[in-house]
């Protein structure tokens, strides 16, 4: 686990004070955000009050995919957008890391859907 010093360190290097709160002031990396995000909940932080949700309404994502008999993930697409690139972005970085299963022995097509 990282040190209290370090943890501050590495926030300080995307959001900045701001009177009583902070703010995101740098782009957070797709692969730095999984750590962020800990960090932020761990601090006590409202997920549901995330600035992307703040006075919008996203739509629904819906992603195309298929996992072949080896449990390999291909064929991923977008098919629906949010409406936020940036979003859409993060959303499919997450499920590209995702595990999946398939036991059917042969390749199967699936569509996932990813409210806010």
């Amino acid at each position: 686990m990282a040190s209290a010093e370090s943890r501050k360190r590495a926030f300080l290097n995307y959001y900045t004070r701001s009177g009583d709160s902070y703010r995101l002031t740098n782009p957070v990396p797709l692969e730095v955000r999984e750590k962020l995000w800990e960090m932020l909940e761990d601090a006590g932080y409202n997920v549901e009050q995330a600035d992307y949700k703040a006075g919008r309404t996203l739509n629904p994502i819906v992603i195309g995919f298929s996992i072949t008999e080896d449990r390999q993930l291909r064929g991923v697409e977008l098919l629906q957008s949010s409406g936020d690139s940036d979003i859409d972005a993060a959303v499919l970085y997450g499920f590209k890391r995702a595990s999946f299963w398939n036991k059917s022995g042969e390749t199967i097509q699936g569509r996932f859907v990813y409210r806010f």
